[in-house]
């Protein structure tokens, strides 16, 4: 190892191994131990992760917020959902790796008391919290839940409040082995939320510890020079012709923010053709134009598509139906009114069987299936190129995704050599306005193909 690269990783092993036993330290003193505080990214310091649930045609979506927060710095969670009578949503969070083998708890019993914070956009916002231990994590019936409601006099409101729930309320609760949080949505509507700062109290008044803050890398560090792309998932506003001033807005910030790329959300209008799914691109005018304007400015535009379900074998031909709508335009069209490529964010960690140790492994591979036809599939088009995120956490991970990411011919790091795979940062955890200072942990890998700003 080269001293450049001792400099890089040992003062983050470090951090990584002192990091827990100083928090629980931090706790000791303070009588509050933070579980959630939303400023280390999609995951904790102990390396638990969160994600929305969802059946159709209910959805949730999260996302790290640095613009509404308690403090001065940081970031909240913010929660979008749409509730219907049909299917569910909501949010889960795990306070240790779920993947872990054997699992690894929180031992509550020092504490008596929940406590979290929300604030709402509208006022009048609600759901559930259910706490998950051993003993219930098979037997959903059996995790009890509160109302958000009960806590809350007068409701949630534009302000921010703090929720304080006694763990005995939680009834038939182990304490001794807690595994997760989740935030159930059982009433229809459409909400949008922010949670921030969860963490467990030994009485109501009790302070939890500062968060750490991260801090803007010096010069000559790797992540003083990365990459920059621009994930854009809702691509109508800038075609609009009543709002043209949104593309011109859209393009400054792009160079301001020193973008080099831009993921596109494609839209699709599916239909079947003998049994076998077809789609062609919604809008195509739309995105000709602003794919000539885009490279007149300098910037490399891949469409961007995606679902978690695309992850299972049996939805498959769906992703290679978006994936032939997309090279279908671009033979359409001139070079410069083309996608640069197509780019994936599927999250296979979204699904409701991932958590289960069973089926996660056939899910990864699966999944390495889908980014493997979908690369052939483009392979033979001059000029566009097939990528597919992959958060920075998610290899290496827990002992299940190694072995399912590592093993065979169609294997992460395999992948990632032929340039299909592309680190992604946590949501929220890079610059999103001049004077904002945060970087995410993976800006320091010597190998960054991107970070990534999202709106």
């Amino acid at each position: 190892m080269t001293s450049s690269l001792r400099r890089i990783w040992i003062p983050l092993l470090l951090a990584a191994l002192f990091a827990p036993a100083c928090g629980l330290v931090a706790a000791a003193q303070s009588g509050a131990l933070v579980l959630w505080d939303f400023d280390q990214g999609i995951a904790n310091s102990w390396g638990g992760r969160y994600n929305a649930y969802m059946r159709e045609p209910s959805w949730a979506r999260t996302y790290l917020d640095s613009t509404v927060t308690r403090a001065a710095s940081g970031h909240s969670l913010r929660v979008t959902a749409h509730r219907e009578s049909a299917g569910f949503c909501g949010l889960w969070l795990d306070f240790y790796p779920g993947s872990g083998a054997p699992p690894r708890h929180v031992d509550a019993s020092a504490y008596g008391y929940l406590s979290f914070w929300v604030k709402g956009t509208k006022g009048g916002e609600d759901f559930e919290i259910e706490l998950t231990d051993e003993e219930s994590v098979d037997h959903e019936d059996a995790r009890p839940r509160r109302p958000l409601d009960a806590y809350l006099a007068g409701g949630m409101t534009t302000k921010w409040q703090e929720v304080v729930i006694p763990l005995a309320d939680f009834h038939g609760l182990d304490r001794s082995q807690l595994l997760r949080m989740a935030i159930n949505l059982p009433k229809q509507g459409d909400f949008r939320f922010y949670l921030d700062d969860i963490a467990l109290k030994r009485d109501p008044a009790a302070t939890p510890p500062p968060a750490r803050v991260s801090r803007a890398p010096a010069a000559g560090d790797p992540a003083a020079t990365v990459h920059r792309a621009l994930w854009v998932w809702r691509s109508k506003p800038l075609f609009e012709e009543q709002n043209r001033e949104e593309a011109d807005r859209f393009f400054a910030f792009c160079a301001r923010q020193r973008i080099a790329a831009v993921y596109l959300a494609a839209e699709f209008d599916p239909t079947t053709e003998a049994g076998v799914p077809r789609t062609n691109l919604r809008n195509a005018d739309s995105y000709r134009e602003f794919l000539a304007r885009a490279h007149r400015e300098g910037l490399k535009v891949e469409a961007l598509a995606g679902t978690p379900e695309w992850a299972v074998r049996e939805n498959h031909p769906q992703a290679l139906a978006a994936v032939e709508a997309v090279l279908a335009f671009n033979r359409a069209n001139p070079p410069e009114a083309r996608f640069d490529g197509m780019h994936f964010d599927v999250e296979p960690y979204a699904l409701v069987g991932y958590s289960d140790p069973e089926f996660q492994p056939q899910i990864l591979v699966q999944f390495l299936e889908m980014v493997a036809k979908c690369s052939e599939l483009t392979r033979a088009e001059a000029g566009t190129r097939f990528s597919c995120d992959v958060p920075a956490w998610f290899y290496p991970a827990g002992e299940l995704e190694r072995g399912a990411m590592t093993r065979g011919p169609r294997n992460l790091s395999r992948t990632g050599q032929h340039g299909l795979v592309r680190l992604r940062p946590a949501r929220g955890r890079i610059p999103a306005r001049a004077g904002d200072d945060e970087y995410p942990q993976s800006a320091f890998l010597r190998r960054l193909p991107h970070v990534g700003l999202f709106r």
